[in-house]
């Protein structure tokens, strides 16, 4: 998934699966992501 994707077509971050926000979170080099729980990756991804 693509949350950059223009036009806002992308899903919200609570319909992708954890695994999904673990690589964007990755991908954003979010501290911490290995202990959090999907909320808590989702909460980081929004504040990020």
């Amino acid at each position: 998934m693509k949350p950059s994707r223009k036009g806002g077509k992308a899903p919200p971050y609570e319909e992708w699966t954890k695994d999904e926000l673990y690589e964007r979170a990755q991908e954003l080099e979010i501290e911490g992501r290995s202990d959090m729980d999907k909320d808590a990756l989702i909460a980081a991804l929004r504040n990020h």
